[in-house]
């Protein structure tokens, strides 16, 4: 009998400490891994929210889906960029500064363009997205980092990959 104890409670354990570790790799609503592509993640260091981004399958488009979960592992239903516009966003890569400000850059399919918005901290609403691409040049795979304070985008064009700061 001590024994059955014994091993019902080292089962407990293990689905708990399961149930636990899944809690913390949740993702966002709407995301579904089979038709959507991998998720960009990055945790704020200032206000310890996750943000992830993903290419959304939206109809006969995709658009850049981002959401956001707070300290109590909530995730924000998700935010459309490029929502209804007749282009596929795609490409998302996520990057936040030591400021908390959060930026997005992803990659447009029929314009080639590669384009970055930004999320100031304590703002609820992206501002307008840029292109980091120049002027007919097309790009793809966007990526960004912190690099001490300042921000780095890289993108893949025909020719090369650039680097923009």
């Amino acid at each position: 009998m001590r024994k059955r104890c014994s091993l019902s409670l080292f089962v407990i354990g293990l689905l708990a400490v399961s149930v636990l570790a899944s809690a913390g790799e949740s993702t966002p609503h709407r995301y579904l891994p089979g038709t959507d592509a991998e998720l960009a993640r990055i945790t704020n260091p200032v206000d310890g929210r996750a943000w992830s981004a993903w290419t959304y399958r939206n109809g006969a488009e995709t658009d850049i889906a981002i959401s956001m979960r707070d300290a109590n592992g909530f995730w924000s239903e998700p935010q459309l960029i490029g929502l209804d516009d007749g282009d596929d966003q795609r490409q998302p890569s996520l990057a936040v500064c030591p400021y908390g400000t959060v930026y997005l850059a992803y990659g447009e399919r029929k314009t080639g363009r590669v384009m970055l918005t930004v999320l100031t901290l304590g703002r609820r609403v992206w501002e307008e997205p840029t292109p980091l691409t120049r002027m007919r040049e097309r790009g793809t795979t966007p990526a960004l980092q912190i690099v001490a304070d300042r921000l780095v985008a890289a993108y893949a064009t025909p020719q090369a990959t650039r680097i923009v700061e």
